[in-house]
């Protein structure tokens, strides 16, 4: 079934990767790089927030590599030559939206990579006023 959106599913997936590496302490809470395996074993990487990737508290000093996990939206399915569920997905149009370093957001990857619930929704928190100092 597509929904008007055009995807095939409304509801907001998560495809399983790794956090291979610690990148940077700034800006806080420090940025790490996701790798998705495509479904022809390509290695996509993606470099962000490393909440944006993981519930996990982590940090530099974490054991790498780990599982994380990238929002999608499925926009696609089909059976390959093997009869394997095979998905295309979006992972620029969620929340969280991301692309990799070159701008790619649409992925082929088997069924069985995605779970539907990986990560909190993520939602603005409204910012408290600071004191003036005396």
């Amino acid at each position: 079934m597509t929904t008007e959106a055009g995807w095939v599913d409304g509801r907001i997936w998560f495809v399983r990767g790794e956090i291979v590496r610690w990148v940077d302490n700034e800006p806080q809470p420090g940025i790490v790089e996701f790798q998705l395996t495509d479904s022809s074993q390509k290695i996509w990487s993606f470099v962000g927030k490393f909440y944006d990737f993981t519930t996990e508290e982590i940090a530099s000093d974490s054991y790498y590599p780990r599982e994380g996990f990238v929002g999608c939206v499925i926009i696609s399915r089909t059976l390959n030559e093997y009869g394997r569920e095979v998905v295309q997905i979006d992972t620029a149009t969620p929340f969280r939206g991301r692309e990799t370093d070159d701008g790619t957001s649409r992925f082929t990857v088997f069924f069985e990579q995605l779970v539907l619930h990986a990560l909190p929704k993520w939602e603005v928190v409204p910012l408290l006023p600071v004191p003036p100092c005396p």
